[in-house]
């Protein structure tokens, strides 16, 4: 049997077809059920057209080694230090480097400034010196949660949301359930608030970031989830209805994980890591 692989019309066109504008026994019913259904299809092809656009314009996840963010860090870290030392630019090493660690350096080797620089022009030496002496990245750790922040608004700004860093202590959660500034948080006792937001949302939704990067268990990282769990049940309590509040954690640590999220369950709380924070936002707008 000859198949036809003409492809099907949609049902609204079918239709038109039985009302012909021309046709003398065409009045004025036929000619506004003819715009009616008009209207109609014109309506069904421009929301096909937007399911297109979304499909074939959406956005790319930008996935990041959160593991790794440190340690690639501190290799940029080295790399200023050693660059202003085989510029012997002392000024600029000083800027950019652990003064403390300098000084110790130049005691224990008991040098000057200038000395320390003309032995680095022995480029091993130069290289020890740097790594040494240059600010250890894992001190640094609010940078890592800005930077993944920063590669987050990339994607959720295409579609029309956008995440911008807080300072530290700009807005935080008070156990009254208010949100204060800076200069509210100066005149309360610290044990009345709770830890600081680290980005804000705006655009096509509103809503406040907690936005923590920790791996393996113990000491800070324990804090971590300590103070997660803290910053949900706020959010339970107090949150209102039309403010989103994500809990952006990127950890190794499953089962604490795992716990946080089981733990909550609000309309108005996300909790997950930054492929699931860029998912939500391009499924959801």
């Amino acid at each position: 049997m000859h198949k036809d692989n003409r492809m099907d019309t949609l049902p609204e066109i079918d239709q038109l077809a039985l009302v012909d504008a021309d046709t003398p026994n065409c009045d004025q019913n036929d000619l506004n059920l003819l715009d009616h259904k008009l209207k109609n299809l014109l309506e069904v092809l421009y929301n096909f057209n937007k399911q297109l656009v979304h499909v074939f314009h959406k956005p790319s996840i930008i996935y990041i080694d959160c593991k790794n963010l440190r340690e690639e860090r501190q290799i940029d870290n080295n790399n200023i230090v050693l660059l202003y030392i085989k510029k012997k630019d002392i000024q600029l090493v000083r800027n950019n480097c652990n003064q403390k660690e300098l000084n110790r350096v130049l005691k224990q080797l008991n040098m000057s400034d200038e000395e320390l620089l003309c032995k680095c022009e022995d480029d091993d030496f130069a290289r020890l010196l740097s790594g040494r002496i240059s600010i250890n990245a894992s001190r640094q750790g609010a940078k890592d949660e800005a930077y993944v922040l920063f590669k987050c608004n990339i994607t959720s700004s295409s579609v029309g949301i956008f995440i911008s860093n807080l300072s530290n202590n700009q807005y935080r959660p008070s156990r009254d359930g208010k949100i204060i500034n800076i200069s509210e948080y100066k005149k309360m006792k610290k044990h009345d608030c709770l830890k600081s937001f680290d980005g804000r949302i705006s655009g096509k939704i509103n809503g406040w970031l907690f936005a923590k990067i920790t791996f393996s268990s113990g000491g800070h990282q324990d804090n971590v989830f300590d103070e997660a769990h803290q910053m949900c049940r706020w959010v339970i309590k107090y949150s209102e209805s039309n403010l989103l509040f994500v809990i952006l954690i990127d950890t190794d640590l499953k089962k604490q994980f795992d716990n946080l999220k089981n733990t909550y369950s609000n309309p108005n709380l996300l909790i997950t890591n930054h492929i699931g924070l860029q998912e939500y936002f391009i499924n959801n707008f």
